[in-house]
């Protein structure tokens, strides 16, 4: 038991000491005590979850890339919410169930006009009306962000709450091939009858 606290101990060691050089520009977003925080986690969780390859100098930067891009589309996406924020909306999505279906009569469209001050929507809007009216990029976003759209549950892709779930699981496949040809992990791997430096765990 104790033995497996101090391995623990020395990998979060190993980690944090690396995680403090990864581009310590000032102002760095890899500076952030919410990237740190993420990072620290994932790798962590990655190192105790394989133990067979552990942590290796270098894993960090691959994370850090991967989470990087996730930020920033998360951002683009907030920016392209708060422009268009009457395209997001958390109405259900009729026309993806039959017109006859017995079950599904209740009209959501009259419902959602009355719900909105009790008075119905605001005729007066000078803001896009239309799905249709929005430029290409903006109209995949709004529906790659439809909670209600075909995917369901799934038609979330990009969302700040899930972040460091999505970057643990691209990370995870990057490093493991993901049944491909080609695992990162491999490259992480010392070959045979060299002794590693990985941290034992």
């Amino acid at each position: 038991m104790w033995g497996c606290f101090f391995r623990n101990a020395e990998l979060e060691r190993i980690v944090d000491q690396d995680l403090t050089r990864l581009y310590p520009e000032r102002g760095s977003y890899f500076q952030t005590t919410r990237c740190q925080v993420m990072l620290r986690r994932i790798l962590l969780l990655w190192c105790l979850r394989h133990q067979e390859y552990g942590y290796r100098q270098g894993m960090h930067e691959l994370l850090a890339s991967l989470l990087y891009v996730l930020s920033v589309d998360v951002e683009r996406l907030s920016e392209v919410r708060k422009v268009y924020e009457d395209q997001f909306t958390e109405n259900f999505d009729v026309f993806s169930f039959h017109e006859n279906d017995l079950t599904y009569k209740f009209d959501f469209k009259k419902f959602s006009e009355y719900t909105e001050d009790g008075r119905g929507k605001d005729k007066g809007s000078s803001k896009t009306s239309s799905h249709s009216e929005l430029d290409p990029m903006t109209q995949t976003i709004v529906l790659l962000s439809d909670a209600y759209g075909a995917e369901g549950e799934l038609g979330i892709v990009v969302s700040d709450k899930f972040m460091e779930h999505d970057a643990y699981t691209m990370f995870d496949a990057l490093m493991s091939g993901a049944g491909g040809a080609i695992a990162m992990v491999d490259f992480f791997s010392a070959p045979f009858g060299i002794p590693t430096l990985r941290s034992p765990l």
